[in-house]
């Protein structure tokens, strides 16, 4: 008999209690059955619970844990509404996430990329649900995401130091000219005939 329904069923086999490993390395207990369609599960090292789980994915190790590290190894997804894709279309503001931890955390980004050598992004931007939280109240269609106009010489991205500016504003503050520190951001030398500096936006 399944104890939880009261209803009888032939070679029902109750799997509360089983442990499993997924394929990310976590373990994880059942702690409710109800079908092979209908478990819950709890990842042992932090309590985090999931409902209406299947025993299949369960036993395949295909359970996600969104806690996970995946991107530039301090990123996680996080628990909330926000999705990474749509119609197997990458969301813009993972997208945008994802491009300001390569920034801050990879070094071939940064080989090509000097001027985000120690800039970081705040902790709680390491779960993208925040970020993402923050990203649809503060976005402007068509806009930038930009952490050098509010705090001079800013390395940290977080709420408090970013701001969405119109691309010509941010190419003012880009990295162009950074061979010749002596000039304003936004300006360069200009190696072709005619005026010996230019703006470069």
């Amino acid at each position: 008999m399944n104890i939880k329904s009261g209803i009888e069923r032939p070679n029902f086999k109750d799997r509360t209690g089983e442990k499993y490993i997924t394929n990310e390395g976590y373990e994880i207990e059942i702690i409710e059955y109800f079908n092979s369609l209908n478990c819950t599960i709890r990842f042992l090292y932090n309590g985090y619970t999931k409902y209406n789980v299947s025993f299949g994915c369960v036993k395949r190790g295909e359970i996600k844990n969104p806690f996970h590290i995946s991107i530039c190894g301090i990123g996680y997804f996080g628990v909330g509404y926000y999705k990474a894709t749509v119609n197997k279309n990458t969301t813009p503001v993972y997208y945008k996430w994802v491009g300001m931890l390569q920034r801050c955390y990879n070094k071939n980004h940064q080989e090509k990329h000097p001027t985000y050598i120690d800039c970081t992004v705040v902790e709680e931007w390491h779960n993208f649900q925040v970020f993402a939280k923050w990203y649809e109240k503060n976005h402007i269609e068509g806009f930038e995401l930009d952490k050098d106009i509010l705090v001079k010489d800013n390395k940290i991205y977080s709420p408090e130091t970013c701001c969405f500016v119109p691309s010509e504003i941010n190419m003012l503050f880009s990295e162009t000219g950074i061979k010749n520190k002596s000039l304003p951001k936004g300006v360069c030398l200009n190696n072709g005939s005619g005026k010996k500096y230019i703006c470069t936006f």
